[in-house]
């Protein structure tokens, strides 16, 4: 009990008190609603530490960001928040009636979040295992990790490693383990996903009650009525909810820093200013996750767009170009230490790279063609129930009727989208940077904002301004999000939790009993022809004990060819056992133990003890509550 509450004051100071003292420090926001600020210095503070610890990487390679130096940042951004809070006028820290309706929704959404992982303490399905690697090493080295050495021989130039600039703060600074840091981060973020909504849909509707309203609905949407991205904690998908929580945050204030240029409203510190949190919220989209940056890229293009169309009667369009010139010279600034690498290794591996030197070529195709391949059924599956999606078309009709230009800019954006989603159908998988999987899975957001502009909308028609109508309105609104809401805090696939108390008993056993060179052969599905993952807590022996297994992780395929193709072989041969000649294979090629888990394998009878005992050279070390560990001995 004690270090959750030491890890989530941790959470608290982390995630506030850098975006306070960024904000003194710009002189923004002492005249915006308290929930806007409150909002805005979150999403600046989340935005910081990716920015951080990319640049302190580059600038200074010897240079590590440890506890004291964490925690002297923290007391420093922790005197100028409270400079800020004593200069803000006492208006600044009111809450009205919508603002704690809004309040209400963003802490349902977060209680969700930890209420369905309350048992659950380790992360989910196969991403989650080089998440809290990488979370490990960042915590243990003070820095991102230019690899996953000593785990596995993985660069990471072409990995977004934003997030672990989180998670290695949270475990340094708390001193908790590795996957509680990572977990309790991811789902805060998750947890946050409305906040960016409320900000967006409040700002562009003018700071008004009504817009207020809206931003309350659009937080409702994503955290309790849609499943997404709710869901994404039975994926371990940690990268793409922390970049997507940014992102609303970004995009109101980019809407709000060409606005303020085209009026040459504000002071000019204040205009310079927001062209630094812009480019700040900006980069971060990209830090965290970088296909969530090309998503978002068409929705900047439509913002631009929208301000130079409202700038030009005004003769006012040179400022929205400068304006826009500038935030992305800053962005690009501040993603430098990242973009080009990955750019350079993205280019190289789709044209000559993997499949040239890889003896998988031919399959290496035919998984990336069934990697882009997505069925439209899969809206309703993975992205939007069809109840929602219904909802979300009957109010891209009703908003365009109304002329609401926010709802405007996010259809022509869901469009977008759309085409992104498709672009591998073209024949140029350079430009397809991302699958239909990875837009399905995020259109919770264009729904947000689309039935949130909608309730704005709705907020401004006179027959509710009757006070008993309004309350009945809300009433029946907070039932739903209440009903949707309990669904999101108990909905889980258990079959994606690989690590069961058991394991954790025998994980401490390899670690006082088995050589540190082992290597692990664990039960095993394909996610496609050529991406096995485990199924069990083997697959998490690499954390648990330092030890190696046949699959490596899910980040294998950014080694190179001949590691790639090594993990492919060992994943086939043991799909292949009880065979005695997949025995022989992996024997040879350096295999020492086999681990089978309480949880087994889901997609098929996998590795069977009262089989493989029986098998020549085979030796049970270990058996525990399901939970078994072999050594492969010498055939004889």
């Amino acid at each position: 009990m004690i270090s959750n509450i030491v890890l989530a004051g941790v959470l608290a100071l982390m995630l506030t008190l850098p975006g306070w003292a960024l904000l003194a420090l710009s002189h923004l926001g002492r005249d915006w609603s308290a929930l806007r600020r409150w909002c805005v210095a979150i999403g600046l503070s989340l935005s910081m530490y990716p920015a951080l610890f990319y640049w302190a990487r580059w600038v200074a390679p010897s240079f590590t960001l440890g506890p004291l130096k964490l925690w002297a940042l923290l007391i420093m951004c922790a005197v100028l928040a409270v400079w800020e809070w004593r200069a803000a006028p006492a208006a600044a820290w009111q809450f009205d009636r919508s603002q704690v309706f809004a309040l209400v929704i963003l802490g349902a959404t977060l209680f969700t979040r930890f209420w369905i992982i309350r048992d659950h303490p380790y992360p989910a399905w196969s991403d989650s295992l080089h998440h809290v690697l990488l979370t490990q090493l960042t915590a243990a080295t003070g820095q991102l990790p230019p690899s996953l050495e000593p785990y596995m021989p993985i660069p990471l130039d072409m990995y977004h490693l934003g997030l672990y600039a989180l998670s290695g703060t949270a475990q340094m600074l708390s001193g908790a383990p590795a996957h509680t840091a990572l977990l309790w981060m991811a789902q805060v973020l998750n947890g946050l996903c409305g906040m960016g909504l409320y900000l967006a849909l409040e700002w562009h509707g003018g700071g008004t009650p009504a817009a207020r309203l809206s931003g309350a609905v659009g937080a409702a949407v994503v955290g309790l009525f849609s499943f997404q991205p709710a869901w994404y904690v039975n994926w371990g998908r940690f990268t793409q909810v922390a970049s997507q929580t940014v992102l609303p945050v970004a995009w109101a204030l980019l809407w709000l820093t060409l606005a303020q240029w085209r009026l040459l409203s504000g002071t000019r510190r204040e205009r310079w200013g927001l062209i630094g949190l812009t480019a700040l919220t900006t980069s971060a989209v990209f830090l965290l996750h970088y296909r969530s940056a090309g998503i978002y890229l068409p929705l900047i293009g439509l913002t631009i767009a929208w301000e130079l169309f409202k700038a030009w009667p005004q003769r006012r369009w040179a400022q929205v170009v400068w304006a826009t010139l500038l935030i992305g010279l800053v962005t690009l600034v501040l993603i430098s230490p990242s973009l080009w690498a990955a750019l350079k290794i993205y280019y190289w591996r789709l044209t000559a790279g993997m499949q040239a030197t890889s003896a998988n070529a031919q399959e290496i195709n035919q998984t990336l063609t069934e990697y882009y391949a997505t069925s439209l059924e899969s809206v309703f599956v993975i992205g939007l129930r069809p109840w929602l999606i219904g909802l979300t078309a009957v109010g891209i009709g009703f908003g365009l009727w109304r002329r609401n230009s926010l709802i405007g800019l996010v259809t022509i954006w869901g469009v977008a989208l759309w085409f992104i989603a498709n672009a591998y159908l073209l024949g140029a998988r350079l430009i397809a940077f991302t699958n239909a999987g990875a837009v399905i899975i995020m259109l919770y957001l264009p729904a947000g904002f689309i039935l949130g502009g909608v309730a704005r909308e709705v907020a401004r028609w006179p027959w509710l301004a009757e006070r008993r109508v309004a309350y009945s309105v809300l009433a029946v609104f907070l039932c739903g999000a209440g009903w949707t809401g309990w669904a999101r805090a108990v909905e889980v696939e258990p079959m994606r939790y690989f690590v069961r108390p058991a394991d954790v008993t025998a994980m401490e056993w390899i670690t006082t009993h088995v050589p540190p060179d082992a290597r692990f052969a664990i039960n095993i599905t394909f996610w496609s022809p050529l991406f096995p993952h485990g199924t069990d807590a083997g697959y998490w022996i690499p954390y648990f004990t330092g030890r190696k297994t046949t699959t490596g992780s899910m980040l294998f395929s950014l080694g190179d060819a001949a590691y790639f193709d090594q993990i492919v072989a060992w994943g086939k041969s043991v799909a292949r056992l009880p065979d005695p000649a997949a025995l022989v294979e992996l024997r040879q090629s350096g295999v020492t133990h086999i681990y089978i888990g309480q949880a087994g394998n889901f997609g098929g009878p996998g590795l069977q003890l009262s089989v493989l005992r029986e098998l020549p050279g085979m030796r049970v070390l270990y058996e525990q509550e399901g939970v078994a560990i072999l050594a492969l001995d010498p055939a004889p």
